[in-house]
Formats: structure tokens, C-alpha cells, sequence
């Protein structure tokens, strides 16, 4: 009876924590059939999509972030499954702290990919810009007054924009909603 009953108990071959059982309540079961998934608590990867738009940028070890509330964690892509579903490219995302404390399974993240990447660029914080004659610009603080001057914008990520021309490294820019002063050359300041 010992014996019978050993082999009638499962065991995991790893430690972990239970997502998932089926209700196969006095139902037998055939070998190889799933009895039950376990989450490894000690390593997450997460599950992104992405519009098939996107598609031909992104690649297996393209740099990622991770957004946990405010935090941001670091990591890569690790694969991209080959098939489009309903316009959607699934990726699975290896973090490298796939241990971080604020991670839980099931846990609903934002992803961040980066597709290009430039050093020394010169960038500001996004915001809402203006629009002049058809071009972006924005309001640089000068003193008591902010001066509209047109700018020219590179790539951009979920926090900044790169500033091809029009600005210099030290301008105060005024990022918030400045759309019902676009027709003004400029703005005095209280």
C-alpha cells in the first residue's frame, strides 16, 4: 500500500508555488497529461506584445526596460515567436534581475524597447510642444519672458526627445501644454 500510494503522489522536480490545477475530480489520467503548473518564484520573464508594425525592428538581445510602477528594470528580448496573431507579435522578455521583489506572476508591466540608440545626444524631457507654421516648437525661458523657437527632433523614448537643432545644451524649456500661446513670439512670465 506504501508503494501504490508513492506512485500515486506527484511531485514537482523544482520548488515553486502552484498557478494552476485542473478540476479532473475521480477522472483518470493518461501519462504525460498536465496535472498542474508551478510558477519558479526565483526567475520571471515576462510576456510582451507588440503591433506587427513593428515587427522588422525588433530583434533576440535588443536592450528592454521594464516598468514596475515608478521602477524601471533592465533586460533584453529573448525571443520573438514567429507567428502574427490578430496583428500582435508576442516576445519573451529576460530580465536581469529576473528576481526583483516587485515581481509576481500574472503581474501586468509596462515594456519598453529600445530600437536605436544614440550617446551624447542632446535631449529635453517630453512634453506637450507647440506647433509653428507646421514645425514643433517650444517656449525657452529667457529671464521674465518665454521665447518661442523652432526645433527640429530626433528619436524618442517614454521619458525624453532628442534635440537635433534649435536648442542649446542649458536652455530652460517649458514642457507642459503651451498650444493656446503657439501664435505668440513670446510670453511674459509671473
Amino acid at each position: 500500500a506504501q508503494r501504490e500510494m508513492e506512485l500515486a503522489t506527484a511531485r514537482a522536480s523544482q520548488n515553486g508555488v502552484i498557478t494552476w490545477l485542473p478540476s479532473l475530480d475521480g477522472q483518470t489520467l493518461r501519462r504525460g497529461e498536465e496535472i498542474a503548473r508551478i510558477a519558479d518564484l526565483s526567475v520571471f520573464r515576462v510576456e510582451a506584445r507588440l503591433s506587427d508594425a513593428y515587427a522588422d525592428r525588433i530583434a533576440s538581445g535588443q536592450p528592454v526596460r521594464i516598468q514596475v510602477g515608478e521602477e524601471l528594470l533592465p533586460g533584453r528580448v529573448q525571443s520573438v515567436y514567429p507567428a502574427v496573431e490578430a496583428g500582435v507579435v508576442r516576445l519573451l522578455l529576460e530580465l536581469d534581475a529576473g528576481d526583483h521583489p516587485r515581481l509576481r506572476p500574472n503581474l501586468r508591466v509596462e515594456a519598453h524597447l529600445f530600437v536605436q540608440e544614440r550617446t551624447a545626444a542632446l535631449k529635453v524631457k517630453r512634453g506637450v510642444f507647440v506647433s509653428a507654421d507646421g514645425r514643433p516648437a517650444v517656449f525657452v525661458v529667457d529671464g521674465k519672458v518665454a521665447r518661442r523657437r523652432t526645433v527640429e527632433f530626433g528619436i524618442a523614448d517614454f521619458e525624453a526627445i532628442e534635440v537635433l537643432a534649435g536648442l542649446d545644451s542649458g536652455d530652460e524649456v517649458i514642457t507642459s501644454d503651451m498650444n493656446d500661446y503657439a501664435h505668440l513670439e513670446e510670453v511674459k512670465l509671473r
